[in-house]
């Protein structure tokens, strides 16, 4: 997968997961937008509601203090003139019912009996101390009270304040008005509608006179006025844990201001009920626009890091991708962009530029090397192809030198029995001497040619003695060439002949000396000492040839290993010019391998 589809989806998954957070923190703000107006809806209504409250007490205040201020009202009241106190009291208690939203106006005795209710004149006298407890307590420690309070007929707004004549208590004084009144003011207002509920056991303490048909009741919460009948319908699928709901195909929520008697004891709930369906579409649509703007700019950003990433690391890499692939394909020629990045691309291409290089410089000392084992190869070849030459060259001439150092041994060992047979014949002739002393006489002067030619022998053998030690080192100095065992060779066998004419003078002078052997008789008693020399001489000449037969044997071996040697080159040099041509052939296979790169 290329870098470029791994960025796309990256940049696609990044938009993605953006998005998802992005609606997902937006939905959470949506939530907490709603939970915080949800809270300052409730902490305003509530507040409204205790002004109200508040409001209400100041009112009803002002009417029970014009009321204590009366003497004349207080003397009636201590008086317990019932039907006197009513007729003056009727006129202000209308003023005060339209005016001041003041329903009831009660007259109590001590410690909580009814004396006059100004609304219902006829009924009176009646025990309120089982279920009024706040006419009980304002009687009995004298102090005024006020607060909300269940009666039988329901929840009212009660300020009750003890009554005095002539610093004498006297009972105290009701005024009383509808709360709802408070929760209509909301209505009005704001649009809401609402519903009150009682706890179950609140009504039976306060011994109401009888259950509605439109309560409700709803866990231990008896809601028994409603705001209209949208408000009864609401409540009919009201659930306590519940808040938001669907009704009508609106949605609405609900708060709940709890209520407290005058003791703070809690006693119900005035529960409003508010249409928020056009509140939610509104930020239902806000949130839209934010997740719209907020997807745009994530697009935005997300484009313009993949327009940062495809210039900064795409392109760079496939600009490398592509020099190592034309270096790969063999072209180290490459020519490199001014790379002035110190990242990790730049870093990568410094890199790629040095091994480029690196490997250029190496392929041409290759290159080189190659050249230099090409022709290292063929002047080797060369010198095979001569040495091996010369080895045969060197064996011909050794097998003709091994032919002349036979027919040398064989001349010798003919030199040698010749001088046997010589030595053998001059045993004979001594023994003739002493036979024919008189006849050598005669041949004296024949004796001494033979004398001077037998020195001849004896120098002849001298030089063959000297031309053999120099064939010994002439074939120590030989090594490949031994080309100076030809000449020594020659020389011997020149030396050789001449050795054999001599003998054959000396046969020849041996046999004349036996023609005058007859004559020689009576001389041989002087001629038998050099008689005796003289085959004491040729046993010596006899000697002599019999060590050159035995140094010559030995030539002939030293020669046998030389040619031994010599093929032994031979071989080795046809050898080594079989492995220059086969080293000349792998560099010119190297050679065509480096054909591939182009420098």
């Amino acid at each position: 997968m290329q870098i470029k589809t791994k960025l796309l989806i990256f940049g696609i998954s990044t938009i993605v997961i953006l998005t998802a957070y992005q609606l997902w923190d937006n939905y959470l703000d949506y939530k907490n937008s709603v939970t915080q107006a949800r809270a300052l809806h409730l902490s305003q209504y509530q507040n409204i509601f205790e002004n109200l409250l508040k409001e209400q007490y100041v009112l009803f205040g002002l009417g029970l203090t014009a009321l204590l201020n009366d003497q004349h009202l207080m003397q009636l009241f201590a008086e317990q003139k019932r039907e006197e106190l009513y007729q003056k009291i009727k006129h202000y208690h209308d003023i005060a019912r339209q005016d001041f939203h003041i329903d009831h106006i009660h007259f109590h005795l001590a410690p909580a009996i009814s004396f006059l209710r100004v609304h219902l004149p006829e009924k009176h006298s009646d025990d309120l101390a089982s279920f009024r407890p706040m006419v009980v307590e304002t009687n009995k420690i004298l102090q005024p009270k006020r607060g909300l309070e269940v009666g039988r007929k329901g929840l009212k707004l009660r300020l009750i304040y003890p009554a005095f004549y002539q610093n004498k208590h006297i009972g105290s004084i009701e005024i009383s008005g509808e709360p709802l009144r408070l929760a209509h003011h909301l209505k009005h207002i704001f649009g809401l509608e609402y519903a009150v509920g009682i706890k179950q056991q609140v009504f039976d303490k306060a011994k109401r006179f009888e259950s509605a048909k439109t309560d409700i009741k709803i866990g231990e919460q008896v809601f028994y006025t409603f705001s209209s009948q949208i408000a009864s319908e609401f409540i009919s699928q009201y659930q306590e844990n519940d808040i938001d709901y669907i009704f009508d195909e609106q949605l609405y929520t609900t708060y709940k201001i709890p209520l407290h008697d005058f003791t703070n004891q809690y006693i119900g709930d005035l529960l409003l009920i508010e249409n928020i369906d056009s509140i939610q579409k509104m930020m239902w649509h806000k949130l839209m626009w934010h997740l719209v703007v907020s997807i745009f700019m994530v697009i935005i950003i997300v484009s313009l890091l993949s327009w940062f990433i495809t210039k900064s690391i795409h392109n760079p890499l496939q600009y490398i991708v592509k020099i190592a692939e034309n270096i790969s394909s063999g072209y180290l020629n490459q020519e490199f962009k001014n790379n002035h990045r110190n990242d990790e691309i730049g870093r990568l291409a410094f890199a790629m530029q040095k091994m480029a290089i690196q490997l250029r410089e190496n392929l041409l000392c290759v290159q080189e090397v190659i050249e230099q084992i090409k022709i290292m190869s063929n002047q080797l070849k060369q010198t095979a192809e001569q040495i091996a030459q010369n080895s045969s060259l060197q064996t011909t001439n050794l097998e003709k030198t091994n032919q002349s150092m036979v027919h040398l041994t064989n001349s010798v060992g003919h030199n040698a029995s010749s001088a046997s047979y010589t030595f053998s014949r001059a045993k004979e002739a001594a023994l003739l001497a002493q036979q024919g002393d008189k006849a050598i006489l005669n041949t004296t002067l024949v004796m001494e040619e033979i004398i001077e030619r037998i020195n001849v022998v004896k120098e002849i053998a001298h030089q063959t003695r000297l031309l053999a030690l120099n064939a010994a080192i002439e074939a120590a100095k030989a090594g490949q060439q031994g080309l100076g065992f030809e000449v020594v060779a020659s020389e011997v066998r020149q030396l050789s002949d001449h050795s054999h004419e001599t003998a054959l003078k000396i046969s020849q002078l041996t046999y004349n000396s036996q023609k005058v052997s007859d004559y020689a008789k009576k001389m041989f008693n002087r001629i038998l000492p050099e008689v005796q020399e003289t085959a004491q001489l040729v046993d010596g000449i006899n000697q002599t040839c019999h060590e050159q037969s035995k140094k010559i044997i030995e030539i002939n071996k030293l020669i046998i290993q030389l040619e031994i040697i010599t093929h032994q080159n031979l071989a080795a040099s046809e050898e080594l010019a079989s492995a220059s041509s086969e080293m000349n052939t792998q560099a010119q296979q190297l050679s065509t391998l480096m054909n591939h790169f182009i420098l």
